[in-house]
């Protein structure tokens, strides 16, 4: 889940007056639990109450608003640092600071219906996730044959029209 672009003070001030903000998915980094068109719901976060698998929204080094499966931190240079990864994504993204965190996922509204992250199904996808390595490989796979499906339907249906 990526977009481009956000004042991280005005995503703050939001978050911190209603208690919760709700961002648009794009992207498949986080495919199939988040897709692209997913309103994802996240509440402010207390960085001493995060677990490895939760969804966090971060602002990455490269200004990009991210919401990636957290992992792990650790302490460089005596500073904490975070590491976080997209469900289909083979690595992880560069470690971020605790200053760049913003919140915590709660809901994800999937058109017609909404997905608890902290509910059996978003958890235990989340545990295979870390459990199989090999998993976001086939669903990078899994996403390019489907693409490439819907591709030639179209493709079809627009050269017998």
């Amino acid at each position: 889940m990526h977009e481009h672009n956000f004042p991280v003070a005005g995503i703050q001030y939001v978050i911190d007056k209603k208690g919760w903000i709700e961002v648009p998915a794009s992207g498949v980094s986080m495919y199939p639990l988040i897709q692209a068109g997913d309103i994802c719901r996240f509440i402010p976060l207390n960085p001493d109450q995060i677990a490895k698998g939760d969804i966090i929204l971060f602002l990455s080094n490269d200004g990009r608003l991210v919401g990636h499966r957290y992992h792990r931190s650790f302490i460089k240079e005596r500073t904490l640092h975070h590491t976080f990864k997209g469900d289909t994504n083979f690595q992880y993204d560069s470690p971020v600071f605790t200053s760049q965190l913003i919140g915590r996922l709660v809901r994800i509204n999937k058109r017609a219906w909404y997905l608890d992250p902290d509910g059996l199904l978003a958890k235990s996808w989340g545990r295979l996730i870390f459990a199989f390595p090999p998993l976001p490989r086939f669903c990078k796979r899994w996403l390019s044959w489907k693409n490439r499906f819907s591709a030639s339907s179209k493709e079809h249906r627009h050269a017998s029209n």
